[in-house]
């Protein structure tokens, strides 16, 4: 786990899992729409605007938003090109939470609200705070609201601290993309290894990673040799299920039911012929011994890719913080340790 080389890029990125592990960021290809990032937002008449410090990532800058008066629907927004499309869209914004503990998101466009969210945030801490809707109104210009307080009951003197503000036109919000005078974009991250280490008889994978939401297509989180040609693999398919697959052997690991976003998760998949056993966060959640000769590993001039497919497409966005590989093979007793 420590020869991950990049293919598409320059240099790996590195972000945190929420648990505040560092770790491989790998994310898609995204563009982010608000033009300006570090351009104060434009404030209705209850609102003051004032520059305050930095925002979270370095070189951004971040803005307070100050209620003049108390009353209800003032806000802080940044515009929006209006030429959007009847398909998903996802705001995010960060905020530092202040005398007002409590921020409205949205994303309007006259006269329509198309997406809304709320959130809380203890005075003093940085948040991320992210919506994703479907725009399917009509109408006139587009903007990306922040309310300071409980939208319809706002206190004068309240004030929080907003910055980084991005709108993408996915069903996943990926890490800040800064802009300036236009849109900005950022290509997808691909991380791969040399996969000669794996025995194609027995084994062990083990991989930690941060957050992940179930999208419209299924994500990688690794994935040994081309689609097609065999070999294995670990998917959050876009129905909400981790499936460990290998050669023309396909078995979910387990089924996640309710809100279980925002958690880190470690998974285990140990097999030999005939044997499989998963586990993950430490629970057995799936053996099997009806596996006629083992997997079939693809051979040993293989590649590993971490965070998507070999051919790059499918990402897992998300943060990785551990993948490991053990040549041998652990059963119900033992996995749970590793």
């Amino acid at each position: 786990d420590d020869v991950m080389a990049l293919v598409s890029q320059g240099q790996l990125r590195y972000g945190y899992t929420d648990t505040g592990d560092k770790g491989v960021l790998v994310e898609g290809d995204s563009t982010n729409l608000v033009v300006g990032t570090n351009t104060a937002p434009i404030a209705t008449s209850g609102v003051d605007v004032t520059e305050e410090g930095t925002g979270p990532m370095v070189g951004t800058v971040a803005h307070r938003l100050t209620l003049n008066k108390s009353g209800a629907n003032e806000n802080g927004y940044w515009a929006i090109p209006n030429d959007l499309l009847d398909e998903d869209y996802t705001i995010s914004v960060w905020v530092k939470f202040d005398t007002a503990t409590t921020v409205n998101l949205r994303l309007w466009r006259g006269p329509y609200t198309v997406c809304d969210g709320i959130f809380t945030g203890n005075a003093g801490e940085w948040k991320l705070c992210r919506v994703t809707s479907t725009n399917n109104q009509a109408g006139g210009a587009v903007f990306l609201r922040a309310y300071p307080g409980p939208r319809i009951s706002q206190t004068a003197g309240e004030s929080l601290i907003v910055a980084m503000p991005q709108m993408e036109n996915s069903t996943v919000g990926t890490s800040f993309i800064p802009t300036t005078d236009a849109v900005a974009s950022r290509d997808r991250d691909v991380v791969t290894i040399d996969g000669s280490f794996v025995d194609p008889q027995k084994g062990t994978f083990v991989i930690e990673f941060g957050e992940m939401t179930p999208s419209t297509d299924d994500q990688y989180l690794f994935d040994l040799s081309p689609w097609g040609n065999g070999g294995c693999g670990l998917r959050l398919t876009k129905s909400g299920i981790f499936r460990f697959f290998c050669y023309d052997y396909d078995s979910d690991v387990i089924g996640l039911n309710g809100d279980w976003t925002g958690s880190e998760r470690k998974i285990v998949i140990s097999y030999k012929a005939g044997s499989l056993v998963m586990a993950m966060d430490g629970e057995v959640v799936r053996t099997s011994s009806a596996i006629d000769g083992g997997f079939a590993m693809p051979s040993s001039d293989n590649t590993i890719a971490i965070g998507s497919r070999v051919e790059g497409n499918m990402m897992a966005n998300t943060v990785i913080s551990k993948f490991k590989y053990y040549d041998t093979f652990h059963d119900v007793d033992t996995i749970i340790n590793l």
